[in-house]
């Protein structure tokens, strides 16, 4: 009886210390997993920026242990099918009080998919020696192209001491340059004209629209007319109003005119808007 009592119970011992050592790897799993998440802690400041993103470094609440991430990056357009000269700065400080005291040892490489040549830089890397505030300049140079449409060039800039630390720039390249476009579609006998408004701006836009006495805007598109908004009867009269709404970048709209006098044509062939005013002037076609 004696015997199986020690039987059981060493059962039993044995299937709380597997069911512990079970518990304790899932939980070492997850403080794994969060440590790698936040990046790296350390004793102490360690600045490690380029210009072109902000300064990465953090203290802990507490005031001890410093935080930063393993990774950084940021991506940027540059538009235009000119050759492009980009310079990145980096640099051991945050600013004039909070510098790297130790040699930042870093590398510095770039890829890209661009098929009109290759993109180079002009360091591969180097040290920027600690205590002091140091930087390091390095140009990007990216070649011309008529024919860019989303390819990038990724500079990737690395530190293996004293702390590991990854910065990717990423540049998405077109060789178009960010615009407003309007056309407007018409045909002699035609009842109206319809005016479009393409956007491939960065940012919201509200072009001017002019047009002659003989055309009457439809005042009851969402653009010259909407709920909440007070029309500008002045404007309308005198046809000379800006939209109601801003035309978004990537957006294309559409607003028809009635014309009094159907033997006139209206049209007129993709035209780019000169900014900042952004006016749209409706004419009679010489064509």
């Amino acid at each position: 009886m004696k015997e199986f009592l020690r039987t059981k119970l060493f059962i039993i011992l044995v299937g709380v210390l597997v069911l512990a050592l079970l518990i304790g790897g899932v939980i070492a799993m997850y403080v794994a997993t969060n440590n790698k998440d936040v990046g790296q802690i350390v004793p102490e400041p360690f600045y490690f920026e380029v210009d072109l993103l902000g300064n990465s470094q953090m203290q802990s609440s507490d005031g001890g242990a410093y935080s930063f991430p393993a990774v950084q990056s940021g991506t940027w357009h540059l538009f235009g099918p000119s050759a492009h000269s980009v310079v990145i700065t980096v640099r051991n400080y945050a600013d004039n009080t909070r510098i790297t005291q130790s040699d930042i040892v870093y590398t510095a490489s770039v890829t890209d998919d661009i098929t009109s040549g290759d993109a180079t830089i002009t360091s591969t890397g180097g040290t920027l020696t600690g205590g002091s505030q140091n930087y390091s300049q390095i140009t990007l140079s990216i070649p011309a192209s008529t024919s860019y449409s989303g390819e990038t060039v990724t500079v990737t800039i690395s530190s293996s001491s004293p702390y590991t630390k990854q910065i990717s720039l990423v540049f998405r390249l077109s060789s178009t340059v960010p615009a407003l476009y309007y056309r407007v579609d018409d045909s002699v006998n035609s009842l109206y004209a319809t005016l479009y408004i393409m956007s491939d701006l960065l940012t919201d836009a509200t072009p001017t629209l002019v047009w002659p006495a003989e055309l009457q805007i439809d005042n009851t598109s969402e653009y010259t007319f909407s709920s909440g908004f007070t029309q500008n009867a002045t404007d309308m009269e005198a046809r000379n109003m800006a939209l109601s709404q801003a035309v978004h970048p990537g957006e294309s709209i559409a607003i028809r005119f009635f014309k009094t006098d159907v033997t006139i044509n209206y049209s007129a062939d993709l035209t780019e808007v000169p900014g900042p005013s952004y006016t749209v002037t409706l004419a009679e076609s010489s064509s």
